[in-house]
């Protein structure tokens, strides 16, 4: 009988040792300068998306941080290109550094249209796909249709 409570104090003192071992480890300390500018080569659309894009699929998804480092909300007109474009566009240097960022676009969809700006890329997009925020998607059409198709053109 007087072994079972000394396993037990045994127990409890060895999950409590690195508890102290945690409690004496030095606190990191971590340099937060901000990133280098991005450069970018052309603020030209590649040849095949020059002017209007037709039968496009646009869903909806929910935004947050975007591939252009912009955090992003539901109630923001905001649209994830397809990662295909996103990443094929010229002067891509890295996700954050994409002059495709913050172009904006026109989405149409049956005689209803709404203008959104780039601010994120689409991982699970083809090539002829993009994502809309909800409140952009709800311009076009009810959220209930879940995909529609759309035509759009650059904005600027």
């Amino acid at each position: 009988m007087l072994l079972r409570p000394l396993r037990v104090v045994l127990m409890l003192a060895i999950s409590i040792t690195p508890l102290r071992t945690l409690a004496s480890t030095p606190t990191r300390t971590f340099d937060l300068a901000p990133r280098a500018a991005c450069t970018t080569v052309s603020p030209d659309p590649p040849g095949f998306l020059e002017g209007e894009q037709i039968n496009w699929s646009a869903g909806f998804y929910e935004p947050g941080l975007g591939a252009c480092g912009i955090v992003n909300t539901e109630d923001d007109f905001i649209v994830a290109m397809s990662h295909i474009v996103y990443d094929a566009y010229p002067g891509f240097t890295g996700t954050n550094c994409n002059p495709i960022c913050n172009r904006p676009i026109t989405v149409a969809f049956q005689g209803k249209s709404v203008q959104v700006t780039v601010t994120d890329d689409c991982l699970v997009c083809g090539s002829n796909e993009m994502q809309l925020s909800p409140a952009a998607f709800a311009q076009l059409a009810d959220l209930s249709e879940g995909l529609i198709q759309v035509d759009w053109s650059w904005a600027d």
